[in-house]
């Protein structure tokens, strides 16, 4: 299975919130004829395939296929997942705990891979696997309507399938498919949205680009038989509370879940707005939504030289593909966004997915220019500082601010994380196993990967930060010389400390500074802290740091006295365990105002002098 699926399996079980409650499947019409279309779908192209690509553009991907052996490498991979998935049982409806997810991510999987193989190849033994798994998924007793994820996702393959082998689908057939994505997943689709579903209504996480993607597919592969239904779909994704949903992507495209749930949400998304252009010649607008056409660069950004992400937020550490980022390219004049998607699956050999191959047509990477070194996204204050994205030996480092009441965070506000040599040495733990008890709910805060005391952070008094902290970045610069940002992390430490600000430097590419300087703080307890996979030898005021035959250096400027200590995290069962040992430098007790600076060194540059965050602006940047 590609590992776009694999990894949204995992990653996407951790949204179960909120349950739509499930209701028994409606009975099928005996026959499903086309009626009159409504206003919103008069434009409704009357041919198939009509969604996510058209008969020009399969043309175009034939022809790119003759030209070019690098997308003849992609197609073989294809053809090759396919083989495999001929030997493989149809999926089947078995649930996880509460959720079908895991099914229903094979049966799209696979049926959007071999409805997309047979419209290029018209391979037979593809059309009939995919009929195969097609009448599977239209036997399901229902598709989950209690945890609705399940709906949308099995909706979307089915509509797909629909869609792209119309032509070759017998009317029995037809009439079947139809029926199920009617029944099984835009009726019960519907009947959450008037409802008021939590995904419809309030739309503050993923589950709405998800549950709205795969309903508008659906809705779109059977308008003629189901008009309105499909309408009430339309209809709601043109209201207020989905527009006003995108805006979270505003001004500069960053995503508060992180870059895992990134990805599940983009890629939806881009089915919705994909599919409204070519079935109906139009997304509403939709697409134009502040911050959209720059959230490509969330991911280019979010995923370091080492080849992993910066895992915020319940995220993985390794990324999944993102075909998304080719469909964006083209429609947001960004072959950047194309080169990076190339340049990351030819270094990850992660096997490419059907759409990477439907829209690979769209504009040539060879066009694109080096974005910027550094970011900041201002929407979710987070900042990534960095060198070339090109180069894997280069230096990065990232600083997350924001909110720790955000969907699916942890308690981490002002932790960072450092790839140098092509490794990654300071960590973030990532989530834990999802099913533990009140994960998401009363217990969330106990367990150790969600707690403060596991990021790379202060730990003041050995509790976590207040869970309604905000963190802003108050300062950022992109010099090419050096990079920094700052976040004011005060509200995460009240009332034990007044003021408490941490700064985050990149200089020259290579090191990194981390300084912090915290105010009126008594009798409190503090500890810096840095989690890391790297073997630690430590003397005193210095931590070497060592793995796969690379090494790396942390020093204490300041405080004086001060030294490090390292321990192997110790979580209890039934947790997870982790090989992540805690790098900690204790401050001095009993000062009313403390700073404390560390640099991180993968040469032998002495460490800066150290001045006060308030200097640091251009040239003054990192006390140089």
């Amino acid at each position: 299975m590609s590992r776009l699926f694999v990894l949204l399996a995992v990653t996407t079980t951790l949204l179960a919130v909120a349950l739509v409650s499930a209701q028994p499947p409606a009975a099928a019409p005996a026959r499903l004829v086309p009626t009159a279309l409504p206003a919103d779908l008069s434009t409704l192209r009357p041919t198939h395939p009509r969604l996510l690509v058209l008969d020009a553009d399969l043309a175009a991907v034939r022809r790119q296929l003759a030209d070019d052996v690098h997308f003849r490498r992609w197609h073989d991979a294809l053809r090759q997942q396919a083989s495999r998935m001929l030997e493989e049982p149809v999926v089947e409806r078995t649930l996880v705990g509460p959720r079908l997810l895991t099914q229903s991510q094979v049966a799209l999987h696979r049926i959007s891979t071999l409805s997309g193989l047979f419209l290029l190849d018209g391979d037979a033994r593809a059309l009939a696997r995919a009929k195969a798994e097609m009448r599977a998924v239209a036997a399901f007793s229902d598709w989950n309507p209690s945890h609705f994820l399940d709906v949308a996702e099995l909706t979307a393959a089915m509509a797909l399938g629909y869609d792209w082998l119309y032509s070759d689908l017998t009317s029995d057939e037809r009439e079947l498919f139809r029926a199920a994505i009617i029944t099984k997943g835009l009726e019960p689709g519907v009947k959450a949205i008037r409802a008021r579903s939590f995904w419809a209504a309030q739309g503050r996480n993923t589950w709405s680009e998800v549950c709205f993607g795969g309903l508008t597919l659906g809705a779109l592969a059977v308008a003629e038989h189901a008009p309105e239904l499909a309408a009430s779909v339309l209809l709601a994704i043109r209201g207020p509370a989905f527009s006003a949903h995108l805006k979270r992507f505003a001004p500069d495209g960053g995503d508060v879940e992180g870059p895992g749930y990134w990805g599940y949400s983009t890629m939806y998304l881009t089915f919705l707005l994909s599919a409204l252009e070519t079935a109906l010649g139009s997304d509403f607008g939709l697409g134009q939504i502040d911050g959209l056409a720059a959230t490509g660069q969330f991911r280019m950004y979010s995923i370091g030289p080492s080849g992993r992400q910066l895992n915020y937020a319940d995220a993985l550490e390794e990324p999944a593909s993102a075909p998304q980022m080719l469909w964006m390219a083209g429609r947001y004049k960004r072959p950047d966004y194309a080169a990076h998607e190339h340049a990351w699956l030819a270094r990850s050999q992660v096997p490419p997915s059907i759409f990477h191959l439907l829209w690979s047509a769209r504009p040539s990477n060879q066009d694109a220019t080096s974005p910027a070194t550094s970011a900041r996204f201002r929407n979710i204050d987070v900042a990534m500082l960095g060198s070339d994205w090109r180069d894997q030996r280069r230096s990065w480092v990232t600083l997350k601010g924001g909110s720790n009441a955000a969907s699916l965070g942890h308690l981490d506000l002002g932790s960072f994380v450092i790839d140098a040599l092509g490794q990654r040495w300071a960590v973030d733990p990532g989530p834990d196993y999802f099913g533990l008890a009140e994960y998401f709910g009363a217990l969330r805060w106990t367990y150790f990967r969600l707690r403060t005391e596991s990021h790379n952070t202060l730990l003041v008094d050995d509790r976590n930060q207040v869970e309604t902290a905000t963190a802003p970045i108050v300062a950022f610069g992109d010099d090419s010389y050096r990079a920094y940002a700052i976040v004011d992390l005060s509200a995460a430490y009240r009332p034990a400390v007044t003021r408490a600000r941490r700064g985050v430097a990149l200089v020259d590419g290579r090191d990194v500074l981390i300084q912090d300087e915290i105010d009126g703080t008594g009798a409190a307890s503090i500890v810096w802290q840095m989690a890391t996979r790297a073997v630690v030898s430590i003397t005193g005021r210095t931590a070497v740091l060592r793995q796969n035959g690379r090494s790396a250096t942390l020093q204490v400027i300041e405080p004086a006295g001060a030294q490090f200590v390292a321990d192997a995290a110790v979580i209890p069962p039934p947790q997870l365990p982790s090989d992540i040992v805690i790098v900690r430098v204790v401050l001095p007790a009993g000062e009313s105002s403390r700073r404390v600076a560390i640099w991180f060194t993968t040469g032998d540059r002495p460490p800066p002098t150290v001045t006060p965050l308030e200097t640091w602006s251009g040239n003054q940047a990192a006390g140089q």
